[in-house]
């Protein structure tokens, strides 16, 4: 397979960090963050790379060369002009002839590139695109997407937002077929969403791949220090899911009041949650015919409150209570479960989860025998206490010091 990374833009936001350097080069614990892509490529086998360039292209060449010091092939388009962020494809129809996959040069990330591509070729599309919660969704742009991963719509980042909303965001990593080409008919400046993703979703063409994993765009200075927080403590390493992973499940009784809003604390207690090596699960505890309908109600209460303070969570899964409170069945995005054993034993295949370093926080009052069963241990929040001293903060700060 081969991989395509955008590289040619001036990114206008670090030329006051970075003047003589272009933006993929900007140098993360001493290494080119195009580096980090490379070699993230290179684990999972690709190593046939063109690299889109233009501003300052001399600095990437010299670094680069053939690409025989890293491994790989590097091969290199120049824009002579820049034509946004899809008209350099025109360059490629003639060379590539299979799926490929797409970058852009400022991202930060540690992906297992196998899963995504069987991802795309499983659901046959023209497009997959690489979607997950982030810390800004308001100036993001949105993915909408129907059960069986099909793209409805794109919400663009410069449209006004007076809504609720789901954070599920577009990640700037994509897989491709060669018939994408087909847009892009001349080389001319062209949008890569509003010429090419938005007319292939209203083909029912786009599907989005959810991942967990490490995918930041590092370009701004205060993204940028992140970053390299990030690199420095293993976690965009960790993060992959060859990897194994933890989590922290947390029960909707700890996150919201009334089920109509987000308790104060809550934000900085989920954003200790992301800076950490853990995930992050809202398990959403319903009951009666309109479970399903009141699910995507609350969901989008959290995400947008939590994403609004630049927090978020990884994952969400129902819950359905039978009449004596206990778990009668769990549902993820993948299928319906008929108890937490069930469900547990999924997630933790799918996400490569460490069940004993699994964590359930919920308010005292239930029981939840079943984590223990499954090696995952249990933190209670007193009802009356948390409503008055927040202490689900604490307990997540007891978790993520152990």
């Amino acid at each position: 397979m081969t991989a395509v990374i955008m590289a040619g833009g001036k990114g206008t936001r670090m030329q006051q960090v970075h003047t003589d350097i272009p933006k993929p080069m900007i140098p993360v614990l001493g290494r080119p963050v195009l580096e980090y892509q490379i070699e993230s490529l290179k684990k999972s086998g690709i190593v046939q790379i063109f690299i889109i360039t233009g501003y300052l292209k001399d600095v990437i060449i010299r670094y680069f060369g053939n690409g025989s010091r890293f491994g790989v092939q590097v091969h290199y388009i120049e824009e002579e002009q820049p034509l946004g962020t899809a008209g350099a494809l025109f360059y490629l129809r003639d060379k590539i002839k299979d799926d490929f996959l797409l970058l852009f040069g400022d991202l930060m990330l540690d992906v297992d590139f196998v899963r995504f591509v069987k991802f795309h070729r499983q659901h046959n599309g023209c497009v997959t695109l690489c979607a997950h919660p982030n810390t800004h969704p308001f100036d993001s742009d949105l993915i909408a997407a129907d059960e069986s991963g099909c793209v409805r719509q794109i919400l663009l980042k410069d449209r006004q937002r007076d809504f609720l909303y789901h954070n599920f965001t577009n990640a700037g990593l994509y897989c491709m077929s060669p018939e994408v080409f087909q847009c892009v008919p001349v080389p001319a400046k062209r949008d890569l969403e509003k010429d090419v993703l938005i007319p292939l979703i209203e083909q029912s063409a786009v599907y989005a791949y959810k991942t967990t994993e490490y995918i930041r765009d590092m370009g701004t200075p205060d993204r940028l220090r992140k970053t390299e927080e990030d690199a420095g403590n293993g976690i965009i390493t960790n993060k992959n899911l060859r990897n194994s992973q933890k989590i922290i499940f947390l029960d909707s009784s700890v996150i919201l009041k009334n089920r109509t809003e987000v308790l104060p604390g809550t934000a900085n207690a989920v954003k200790r949650i992301n800076a950490s090596e853990y995930l992050a699960a809202a398990v959403v505890n319903l009951e009666g015919i309109y479970a399903d309908e009141k699910f995507i109600e609350i969901q989008k209460i959290i995400e947008t409150e939590l994403g609004n303070q630049g927090a978020y969570l990884d994952m969400f899964l129902k819950c359905y209570y039978g009449s004596e409170m206990n778990f009668r069945s769990i549902k993820t995005e993948k299928k319906d479960f008929q108890n937490f054993d069930e469900m547990l034993a999924c997630v933790r295949t799918f996400y490569h989860i460490e069940a004993a370093s699994a964590w359930y926080v919920q308010q005292a009052g239930t029981k939840l025998r079943t984590c223990y069963q499954n090696g995952t241990e249990c933190v209670w929040s007193d009802s009356g206490a948390y409503r008055n001293t927040y202490d689900f903060p604490y307990a997540v700060k007891t978790i993520l010091s152990r």
